[in-house]
């Protein structure tokens, strides 16, 4: 190993060593690194014509009997391995939001279907993404949607789980909510291309299969407000809509800012 290994050595362990790695950035760091301590021990002396301090000690190690020459090499990756520190912590704390398991008669009615998920799992926001992409909430209610991956039920949290089931019926109720609310919304307005689409919505939304997971349970469900809130909707009935959402039970002010500020509205549960 001459100096210029040594620097980029060096330069590599500092990298690894550095905040803000991901995992698979930190594996690609430590496998040049050890690329590079296994060309400086391999050499054979004579290798180059001027050689460092480092590399001599290589030399020493190459000819030492072979069991101690593997023990050395241990410890020159275990100090690899000191070095980069951070990002071997970083990556020995990883935890999987997904657990593999699923749960089943008393159990499966009270927390719903689905894998269960570890919300302290380290790639738990975006396991969660993945699960509710294709739930749609109302245009302009973007800000909601950020809320619901982040907040009540659906936030990261260590020591807590839930199943994806579970998960998807919480986001699919407020993103109706929030159908709702643009459907009164949009007949303020006028606006009958916006309530065709929030009607078709509405509509399509008794297919959904997180809403299909927990209708199976009986009418009783936290989705039995869908059916007389789409039909309101569609036969333009504006007090039968928000008598809907006051029924459901789910909807909140954040969720429905335009409902929750109509005079006729009767509140969020009754």
């Amino acid at each position: 190993m001459n100096q210029d290994d040594s620097f980029q050595l060096r330069d590599l362990l500092e990298q690894a060593g550095g905040a803000g790695l991901s995992q698979g950035e930190a594996e690609t760091v430590f496998a040049q690194a050890w690329a590079r301590i296994e060309e400086g021990i391999a050499r054979e002396p004579g290798d180059t014509a001027e050689k460092s301090a480092s590399a001599r000690r290589l030399d020493v190690l190459a000819l030492q009997p072979q069991r101690r020459r593997r023990r050395a090499r241990a410890i020159v990756i275990t100090s690899a391995v000191l070095l980069a520190g951070a990002s071997s912590a970083a990556a020995a704390e990883y935890i999987a939001a997904r657990t593999g398991q699923h749960l089943n008669g008393w159990e499966l009615g009270a927390a719903g279907p689905g894998e269960v998920l570890d919300q302290g799992g380290s790639d738990y926001r975006q396991v969660l993404e993945d699960s509710v992409a294709g739930i749609p909430f109302a245009p302009g209610y973007e800000a909601q949607r950020a809320d619901t991956l982040t907040q009540g039920m659906l936030q990261a949290e260590a020591g807590s789980q839930l199943t994806e089931g579970a998960a998807r019926a919480q986001f699919a109720r407020n993103a109706l909510c929030t159908w709702a609310d643009a459907w009164v919304v949009a007949q303020a307005a006028g606006n009958t291309t916006a309530q065709a689409q929030a009607v078709a919505t509405l509509a399509a939304a008794h297919d959904w299969p997180d809403v299909q997971a927990l209708d199976e349970y009986g009418p009783a469900t936290s989705f039995a407000w869908l059916a007389p809130l789409e039909s309101a909707a569609r036969a333009g009935d504006r007090q039968g809509v928000l008598d809907a959402v006051t029924d459901s039970s789910r909807c909140r002010p954040d969720l429905a800012p335009a409902i929750a500020a109509d005079p006729a509205f009767q509140g969020f549960s009754r």
